[in-house]
């Protein structure tokens, strides 16, 4: 074990547990460090934690970053009977690989993996204790699938906000196989006597804000999403075209294009995509893949857009 040490106290100070993959027992790097953020968010000036999968898949070096307000608050955990324990915990089942702690305020980890869900939790008063005790094992069990990214714990700050976990995995298949599992559910349903409310939003469209997501947390084909965005950004760029660019010809192209594009993002985000998704939810969030049901759309889709080709043409011409 090594060990570095400041003594500087920081706006924010991090304290970043770093394993390798030497484990002789059924535990795993991962459990370990899910246990270890599970046991510093219970104590003063915890901020959030984020653990992260090895830069390298050969290192097998996992990372468990636990932000406090203030270096005096994560020198407390550090030193506390807890944090020792769990020290004491990992080396007795370490085979050799490096297990370092180190203390760094100024570095900074990047988050990866390509499809995020976030969970916002609304516990229960009262039932904090036994919160922390289904997160961690919530935790411990994605961990353990295939594709998994690592994940970002933050507690509630005040009375009025939730739990927010972020939960990375490679693909969006991974992430359904976790959020599909038997296990999953039966965690589900034990923790449904702790929690107030559940909110997920799963980022993985390539148009995130513009489309919702259902109760599963899944977004629509982004090919759909492709075909309603272009079909109200369309008109509202060629009505600039017309109407407000002759306006802005004596300004410089590039303030003009972005006073143009800004006018483009906010239609389509204000206007078209909020009417767009109310019109075509039965399209977007349906179990429906037969191929009639596809046709009976998309001719509604390609009808609107001749409509818009032909109204514009008459009107630009």
């Amino acid at each position: 074990m090594r060990m570095n040490q400041t003594s500087t106290d920081s706006a924010v100070a991090n304290l970043v547990t770093k394993i390798s993959l030497g484990i002789k027992s059924d535990s795993t790097p991962v459990g370990w460090l899910v246990k270890s953020m599970m046991s510093g968010s219970n104590f003063p000036g915890f901020i959030s934690a984020e653990i992260l999968p090895p830069d390298q898949p050969d290192t097998g070096e996992w990372t468990l970053i636990q932000r406090f307000l203030a270096r005096s608050q994560a020198d407390t955990w550090q030193q506390s009977e807890q944090h020792l324990r769990l020290m004491e915990e990992v080396k007795s089942v370490s085979v050799g690989g490096e297990f370092h702690i180190s203390e760094e305020s100024n570095e900074q980890y990047g988050a990866r993996g390509s499809v995020t869900t976030a969970i916002v939790t609304h516990v229960l008063p009262g039932l904090e204790a036994d919160y922390r005790d289904w997160e961690r094992r919530a935790q411990t069990a994605q961990s353990k699938f295939p594709g998994y990214q690592g994940s970002y714990l933050q507690p509630p700050t005040d009375g009025a906000t939730g739990w927010v976990t972020l939960l990375r995995f490679d693909k969006p298949e991974s992430l359904d196989r976790w959020f599909n599992s038997e296990e999953r559910k039966e965690l589900l349903r034990e923790g449904q006597k702790l929690v107030k409310s559940t909110d997920i939003k799963r980022v993985t469209s390539s148009f995130p804000g513009w489309v919702p997501v259902d109760d599963s947390g899944n977004s629509p084909p982004n090919w759909k999403t492709f075909l309603l965005v272009l079909l109200g950004l369309y008109p509202i760029v060629m009505l600039e075209i017309r109407f407000l660019m002759p306006l802005l010809h004596p300004v410089p192209s590039a303030i003009a294009n972005l006073m143009g594009n800004s006018i483009s993002v906010a239609g389509t985000t204000w206007l078209t995509m909020p009417l767009f998704i109310k019109w075509f939810s039965p399209w977007l969030f349906t179990a429906d893949k037969s191929w009639q049901f596809e046709a009976k759309w998309l001719t509604i889709i390609f009808a609107l857009f001749a409509a818009e080709v032909g109204a514009l043409w008459h009107l630009l011409s």
